[in-house]
């Protein structure tokens, strides 16, 4: 048993995090700026402290210590960007699922991710500046915020470049319908050696054109692991990462649509699929991984809220018979984890938050 603290203990992808960990055995500790409502806290989360994000490093470290802490999980980029400046402090007293600041900067930075991509030669869209711009453009925020946030696409390039802001990139558009999208997730040992993976391709989104993964299938696409590990190997990474391709309509290659530098907002997914990723990354990050590998290929994973929306942009947009086939594409995916039902209080705090007038994003479902 290894005592993890997790941050971001709030939102739906730390509580997935914390169940799976709990469920495996670890003691948790919940790790987030805000207190849930009434105290309110997974059954699988033992203690939950409230640290700020302007706390201290060395203050910090003295609060996870007090509290037993061996191992600290960084969920968000911002949490893993923040603490990968302190990393030389913390790595005293923790084992840590992250590299160091520059390695996290690399993948980010997306404007450091193309550069790299490209000086390695991995298949990626092309960066325009301003000048260069041309033909229909996506504009994507320079710094991963997550959950496909400020990405917008143009067909005319003049419009993208009057809508990009001070911190935004001009990317090329790859074409390709929704299920032309894969993910993958990918997780490295203390030593940089790569234990385990995930794939998953993309089978509807909302908007329709692009953005959050509605419904999805497990797939086993090793093509895409070992297209993209060159710039994993040559960063010598460690801990998680999430990457987002495209499979290019005009010439079928896989590219790096994004790297990210944690694990993804899907977490649900490939526990769903019996890979159980957090417990994994707790055996990486403190020695060897004994678990298993595998996982349940084939498996659709439904999104229930993002393809409501998905549906009533559809009946709005293309009238009963589109928003019917989305309904048919669902039948038989998987939508919610055994361990959301048993474990209850979050949602009841999510409920009494939303009612008190906080702000209930990426607050737990």
């Amino acid at each position: 048993m290894t005592r993890v603290a997790v941050t971001r203990a709030l939102d739906r992808a730390a509580l997935a995090v914390i169940r799976d960990l709990g469920r495996g055995g670890h003691a948790v500790i919940g790790c987030d700026p805000r207190m849930p409502a009434l105290g309110l806290r997974s059954r699988y989360c033992g203690t939950h402290l409230r640290l700020p994000d302007d706390l201290p490093p060395a203050r910090l470290a003295e609060r996870l210590r007090a509290a037993g802490v061996e191992l600290l999980l960084a969920m968000s980029s911002a949490d893993v960007v923040r603490l990968s400046r302190a990393r030389s402090l913390l790595a005293r007293h923790f084992a840590l699922t992250f590299p160091d600041h520059e390695t996290v900067l690399a993948a980010y930075d997306k404007c450091r991710t193309h550069r790299l991509c490209a000086r390695l030669g991995i298949p990626a869209p092309r960066l325009f500046t301003p000048a260069e711009a041309t033909g229909p453009v996506v504009v994507k925020p320079r710094f991963d915020v997550g959950g496909a946030r400020g990405v917008r696409r143009f067909a005319d390039a003049a419009a993208a470049r009057r809508a990009a802001g001070p911190d935004d990139l001009l990317c090329e558009y790859v074409p390709g319908p929704p299920t032309a999208m894969r993910a993958a997730t990918l997780l490295f040992d203390r030593r940089s050696r790569l234990v385990a993976w995930f794939t998953l391709r993309k089978i509807r989104q909302y908007p329709a054109k692009g953005g959050l993964a509605a419904l999805v299938e497990s797939s086993h696409e090793p093509a895409l692991v070992e297209a993209v590990l060159p710039f994993f190997d040559h960063l010598r990474w460690q801990g998680p990462a999430e990457v987002e391709f495209k499979i290019d309509a005009r010439c079928g290659t896989p590219r790096v649509i994004e790297i990210n530098p944690r694990l993804p907002g899907y977490v649900r997914y490939f526990l769903d699929c019996g890979l159980h990723l957090p417990r994994l990354l707790v055996e990486a990050a403190c020695g060897e991984v004994t678990s298993p590998t595998s996982y349940v290929v084939g498996r659709r994973m439904l999104n229930p809220g993002v393809y409501l929306k998905l549906c009533r942009e559809l009946l709005a947009e293309e009238g009963p018979a589109a928003c019917l086939l989305a309904a048919r594409e669902a039948i038989g995916a998987r939508w919610r984890h055994p361990a959301d039902i048993a474990d209850p209080a979050p949602r009841i705090a999510k409920f009494l938050m939303r009612m008190r007038g906080r702000d209930p994003r990426d607050l737990p479902l």
